[in-house]
């Protein structure tokens, strides 16, 4: 969901010998949400009620968006 969970699981892809192109297909979650792409998706732990809503609206409008992604990318096969 952030730039450190990025930079992590791009490590554990390179030790199992993956190549650029497996690595540039691990992407940030927020790569993805539709209304602000590109950005990491806040950690709402030590905020309120409020942001608890503000990432749960996030997190599901891009995960509408993610599933359509891997629908066409399955379409496409």
């Amino acid at each position: 969901m952030d730039s450190g969970h990025l930079r992590d699981l791009r490590a554990q892809a390179r030790a199992f010998g993956a190549g650029q192109a497996e690595l540039d297909r691990i992407r940030l979650f927020g790569d993805f949400d539709p209304v602000h792409p590109g950005g990491e998706v806040p950690d709402p732990y030590y905020g309120g009620d409020q942001e608890f809503r503000e990432v749960l609206i996030m997190v599901e409008r891009t995960c509408a968006t993610i599933v359509a992604a891997l629908q066409r990318e399955r379409a496409a096969r």
